[in-house]
């Protein structure tokens, strides 16, 4: 970790002094060659050592940009294998560092997307969380690296439309699963997209009995239960069960928004009569799921 922190250090100081950078590869030589060579020598090695400083400065330029792709390309697998989000983010799964970022890369497109010039712009975060937020960012579909660019997709440019607003603030550790579910869904995981919506519904409905009942909680279930309204104790009950108890409780209202886009999900879980199995009818199931999750999200959160 040490030798990665000292590289972005380097990369961000390059960022913020290119120019002083090639002064400091060019002069020595040309010191060098001034007071060292005699004035025919010079002639004809003019264009040798001005080739040669081209070669090292433009090598370490090349060596640096390859890093930090390879850095962001690193905490972009990271995430992918196991998203990680710890602050509450909007229901497009970004936070206002994040859109800060974004609006930062649009400002370079004149730069044509160099990362010294944007990490050089960049101090709202440190380094290591900044190239953890690209990478994050990159699995999203919010921008595009390669190892000269980064560049925005069209829905990180969608971001900084300011008709298209985020909606709601979503807690982290659902911001996680509904992440987790987007990944599942590019990567061809359709039946873990599926089980991954159905435990994010089960764990913000559960959250929010709780918050509702606190210390009341486990008397009330015990009422709940012995109405037949529930089997299952509260930490093993099902989505179907959770939502009839959250009916019970007045938590949801039956008939409305909340309760269709659940009780849609739930049908879609049921296996159906004219459901083929093959490849294309999962997939359309799980876009389905992550769509009403999608949905869901961002009225429950408003």
């Amino acid at each position: 970790m040490i030798q990665i922190m000292n590289k972005l250090d380097l990369a961000i100081w390059y960022g913020e002094h290119s120019t002083q950078v090639f002064l400091l590869f060019a002069a020595p030589v040309a010191l060098l060659w001034y007071f060292y060579f005699e004035p025919h020598d010079q002639q004809e090695l003019t264009w040798v050592v001005i080739g040669g400083v081209a070669i090292v400065y433009f090598w370490s330029v090349k060596y640096l940009r390859t890093f930090c792709y390879d850095v962001v390309s690193d905490y972009a697998k990271k995430f992918s294998n196991k998203p990680d989000i710890i602050y509450p983010t909007s229901e497009d799964l970004i936070d206002r560092i994040d859109i800060e970022i974004i609006s930062i890369i649009d400002e370079q497109r004149e730069e044509k997307g160099d990362y010294f010039k944007i990490i050089g712009n960049i101090d709202l975060v440190e380094p290591n969380d900044l190239f953890e937020r690209l990478g994050k960012l990159k699995v999203l579909g919010y921008i595009h690296s390669t190892p000269k660019r980064l560049t925005l997709t069209s829905l990180g440019l969608q971001t900084l439309d300011t008709n298209v607003l985020p909606k709601a603030t979503v807690p982290a550790k659902f911001s996680v699963l509904v992440a987790r579910a987007k990944i599942q869904l590019e990567e061809g995981n359709f039946n873990g997209v599926s089980d991954t919506v159905n435990i994010l519904f089960e764990d913000i409905l559960r959250n929010r009995i709780d918050e509702q009942l606190q210390e009341k909680l486990d008397e009330t279930w015990d009422e709940i239960r012995r109405k037949s309204i529930v089997k299952r104790n509260f930490d093993k009950v099902s989505l179907g069960e959770l939502v009839a108890a959250c009916r019970y409780l007045n938590i949801i209202s039956q008939g409305s928004m909340d309760d269709h886009i659940l009780s849609s999900f739930m049908k879609l879980r049921t296996p159906q009569k004219h459901s083929t199995g093959d490849g294309l009818d999962l997939q359309q199931s799980a876009k389905s799921a992550f769509d009403l999750a999608s949905v869901f999200i961002r009225h429950w959160f408003k």
